[in-house]
This record gives C-alpha cells, structure tokens and sequence, in this order.
C-alpha cells in the first residue's frame, strides 16, 4: 500500500510498503519520453536539500542506490550521467564565497569500501578513458592534484601502471612537468626510515629497471635520464 501525507510542518511525505517508482510514461515507442525533474525551490535565504538514500539494517545487507543513464541500441550516444556542484556567480571580487564541492567517500567499516572509477569497455574499437584533473585559474594559481595512498600500521601503497595488452602494444606512463614561462619540476623522491634506531634498519631507495627478457629469446630495454 502506499500513503501520501501531509506533516504539521508542511512537509509532504510519499510512502510505501511495496515498490515505490517515480517516472515518466510514453503512449507510443515513437515519442520522446518526458523528464522528470526533482529540485528544491530558489530562495535568497538558502535553497532546501535534497537526500538520497536508502534504509539501514540490523541483520541484513542495505539496499543499493543506483544512478545510471539509459542505454542506446541504434546506433546514437547513449545517456551521459552528470555530476556537479554549484557555481558562484557574484563576479571576481575578493574574498568571494567558494564554489560547492564534490565529495565521494566509501563506506568504513572493519573492512574499509573502495572508490573504483572507470572508463567504459569496448567490444570492438576503443575503452573509455578516465581523466582526472585539478580546476584552472584565469587570474590566481591553478589547483593542485593531489594522488596518495593513507597512512595505516601496515604497507600502504600507491601503483601508478599503464596498461597490459596481448595483442599490441602496452600503456605508457607519463609524468610531465608543466610548460610555461619557468617549467614545472618533476621530484621522484622516497620515503623517510623514521626507525633510524632499529637492528633492523633498512634504507629507503629509488629503483629504476626495465623488464628483464633474457629468459624469453628478447633483451633487456634501456633507460635514459636527460
């Protein structure tokens, strides 16, 4: 069953013991399906929130959310998912509010939930690409972007890889300073031993190999530092 109520303060509440959907219909295959539109109202006293979100449980797994665009079977892009936040558009002046962040966190637990990003796979041309990059400036210093892996008792690493292939050729990986009237650097450097007193005291290095192919009938490759 479901119920559409009406709260003391105003508030308007939907519910339901079954499948609750929201949507739009068509009459015919032939016709362009309407939007469907959620949003709060504009105010010059602050806009409402919007929450997403499913129940919690006490003895079984909680349901998913899941945010997709529709597919294409006729040969026309399919949809394209968009996530933004807000802009600030009082101009350039000084000491402007700041534009709305983008958060995306896992879920902790005993076991930590991790952040997967992706390109889409290909059945026949090419994979999606993932590009990740810091916001411009036109007249201050642009972001930095920051990759890193957290501290914990143990090892963590971060892997920075190119691609495998078993038809062609493997992915590069680049690292590249930034052009401009004084180059960016680009600083390989490794880790502070913190336990210089230890019998077990191990010094932290840079190793920089090619594969070794002499087991297979190849050479090894070369390295050059211009």
């Amino acid at each position: 069953s479901s119920v559409l109520a009406l709260d003391s303060d105003g508030s308007l509440s939907l519910l339901s013991s079954s499948k609750l959907s929201l949507g739009s219909v068509v009459e015919n295959s032939f016709e362009v399906s309407a939007p469907v539109a959620v949003s709060t109202a504009d105010s010059a006293s602050g806009s409402g929130t919007i929450t997403l979100a499913t129940g919690s449980s006490s003895n079984a797994g909680s349901g998913y959310i899941n945010l997709r665009g529709g597919s294409s079977v006729r040969g026309s892009a399919a949809s394209s998912v968009y996530l933004a936040a807000g802009d600030v558009t009082n101009g350039n002046q000084v000491g402007e509010s700041r534009a709305g962040d983008v958060d995306l966190f896992a879920g902790s637990g005993r076991i930590g939930g991790g952040v997967t990003l992706r390109g889409g796979d290909s059945s026949g041309i090419i994979g999606g690409s993932v590009f990740v990059r810091s916001g411009s400036s036109s007249l201050g210093t642009g972001a930095t972007l920051s990759l890193g892996a957290e501290n914990g008792k143990n090892v963590s690493s971060a892997v920075l890889m190119g691609g495998s292939s078993l038809n062609g050729a493997s992915g590069d990986v680049s690292i590249l300073g930034g052009n401009g009237q004084l180059g960016g650097s680009v600083e390989i450097r490794a880790g502070l031993n913190l336990q210089v007193y230890s019998q077990n005291f191990v010094d932290s290095g840079i190793s920089i190999s090619t594969p070794d192919l002499d087991n297979v009938g190849g050479g090894s490759g070369s390295v050059k530092i211009n």
